[in-house]
């Protein structure tokens, strides 16, 4: 079976563009019987091999005026000219006119359930095109069971063709040698304690409510602890701004822009605790990485996040300060308790891995075929 697999936006750091790759990766490792297709945007051109398995085809244009033209008519006729059986379109939107049998993920419904969460022309977009892409859809795959739950809820899907297939967590997120850690730290500009915060800069993940929080701790506590947040700018959120200038404690919160993965293993290993307190999250790929590298987990009850913790972690109401103030102290005042989560943390994250993702995104091929 020759497969195509949409993938605008694998050069655009974040989760989507990292799920597009191990489940490629993935694919390529486990199936010597289907071919595999990669259809990349020209802005998505790396020169990246991600397997000499995997052929890669680039389609030129794709800026968000023209996003609609490259969905509805470029891959389209891309898949009839390749002569593709089935497409798998990997973040929420794919191509309504095509014949090949058409496979979406949806990593989340943010789109309709927070739009004001995201760029006016993304909400749009998205709000307009998902339902109708996902009643053409022949298979959805969601990637939580509560992305499940919104799938049927906001468009009236029907539920039997969706297919829960969480995604995985690298191997190089593990607890790291203290020899190694010690020399990261050298290059670090943070010496002394930590907490901290991977992700966007952007509304829905609630970095304010962090700043806030974490001002309150240190003023309850007298702690040295800093807070590190680490992660590009997204749909930047003004309110961060205006929170720091508020805050007395700026000076113990630093902003050390995006960090590449190698790197990323070595600040979850290196911090007292991960918070992370997200609006609203599909899946939460920082809570597993965390969990894995054995660093302790303040999170929010937001979407799926409590689905993936599954009791490895401290989960607090959402868009609440104060409950995250109080987890904060209870996690830095007791070793006990931050031993208690790296053991289950590290215990629950064995449960994902991008093998298993692959392995159960090609059994969604094989019986759309097959049926």
């Amino acid at each position: 079976m020759r497969v195509a697999i949409e993938a605008r936006g694998l050069s655009i750091r974040g989760g989507a563009s990292r799920y597009i790759r191990n489940l490629v990766e993935g694919l390529a490792r486990l199936d010597d019987e289907n071919e595999y297709w990669l259809i990349k945007a020209a802005d998505d051109e790396t020169g990246e091999c991600l397997s000499p398995r995997v052929r890669s085809l680039v389609l030129p244009g794709c800026a968000k005026l023209t996003q609609i033209a490259w969905d509805q008519v470029k891959l389209p006729l891309t898949l009839k000219r390749l002569g593709c059986q089935l497409v798998h379109a990997t973040k929420n939107v794919g191509p309504l006119n095509t014949r090949a049998r058409l496979v979406v993920t949806v990593l989340d419904m943010i789109p309709l359930l927070l739009p004001r969460t995201m760029p006016v022309l993304d909400a749009v977009y998205w709000r307009n095109l998902v339902p109708a892409v996902l009643k053409r859809a022949d298979a959805i795959i969601a990637i939580s069971e509560v992305t499940k739950r919104d799938i049927v809820e906001l468009t009236g899907t029907d539920e039997r063709k969706i297919r829960v297939v969480p995604l995985g967590v690298e191997p190089a997120f593990r607890p790291i040698d203290a020899l190694l850690l010690a020399r990261f730290r050298e290059q670090m500009k943070v010496k002394c304690p930590f907490l901290l915060y991977v992700g966007a800069l952007e509304p829905r993940k609630n970095v304010p409510l962090l700043i806030r929080a974490f001002s309150d701790f240190k003023r309850l506590t007298h702690s040295p602890h800093k807070l590190l947040i680490v992660g590009k700018s997204g749909w930047y959120d003004p309110l961060i701004d205006a929170v720091l200038a508020r805050s007395k404690f700026s000076d113990e919160i630093i902003f050390s822009g995006f960090a590449s993965e190698k790197e990323l293993p070595y600040y979850y290993n290196l911090a007292e605790a991960v918070v992370y307190p997200s609006k609203y999250e599909g899946f939460g790929m920082p809570v597993v990485e965390a969990m894995a590298c054995g660093t302790p987990v303040i999170t929010s009850d937001g979407g799926a996040i409590p689905e993936v913790v599954d009791g490895a972690g401290l989960i607090v109401p959402v868009n609440h300060w104060k409950p995250l103030t109080n987890a904060m102290i209870d996690v830095v005042s007791s070793a006990s308790l931050r031993n208690e989560l790296r053991i289950k943390g590290i215990e629950r994250a064995k449960e994902f891995s991008w093998d298993k993702t692959a392995s159960l995104t090609r059994q969604v091929y094989e019986d759309l075929v097959a049926s």
